[in-house]
């Protein structure tokens, strides 16, 4: 949890609007071995790619 906050706290510092930001425990898609958090990053426009990081 503590990584969590700390990110909301950059987040907020960069002012990045928070109903950009969608949480997902399930982000790995079956990928348990993680051990922090998994981030996933979209275009914000019509490009259909999928993720991008």
């Amino acid at each position: 949890m503590q990584e969590l906050r700390e990110l909301e706290d950059y987040l907020e510092k960069l002012n990045v609007k928070k109903h950009k930001l969608v949480f997902d425990p399930l982000i790995t898609r079956g990928l348990d071995y993680y051990t922090s958090t998994v981030y996933e990053a979209f275009f914000d426009n019509d490009i259909e790619i999928g993720s991008i990081s």
